[in-house]
């Protein structure tokens, strides 16, 4: 819920994308998509995780650049499981186009 909470302009799709890597681990944490390997689901957490901090490498209240960083990280978990996160989003019936726009 507090994703959903973002209200950052210059990260357009970041609430989205937090949204699906959550749905993401919990849906392999309750046994929905438990054949999504282990390192996939370790980036989705790890992203999250990062993302829920408020002190971070850039500090979440700054101004315009505060979610650069969160971007930045969600980015690379979109990125580096792109193959296995967009065969889960058309499992789920998620538009992966839309996620994993740069943003």
């Amino acid at each position: 819920m507090e994703f959903t909470q973002i209200n950052e302009p210059t990260y357009p799709h970041l609430n989205d994308q937090l949204d699906f890597l959550a749905n993401v681990v919990e849906d392999f944490v309750d046994g929905k998509a438990d054949e999504l390997p282990y390192v996939a689901i370790a980036n989705a957490a790890f992203a999250l995780i990062y993302a829920h901090r408020k002190m971070d490498l850039i500090p979440d209240f700054i101004p315009e650049i505060g979610r650069a960083d969160d971007s930045g990280v969600v980015r690379a978990v979109l990125i580096e499981n792109e193959r296995i996160l967009a065969d889960y989003a058309a499992k789920i019936g998620a538009d992966w186009k839309v996620l994993s726009t740069s943003a």
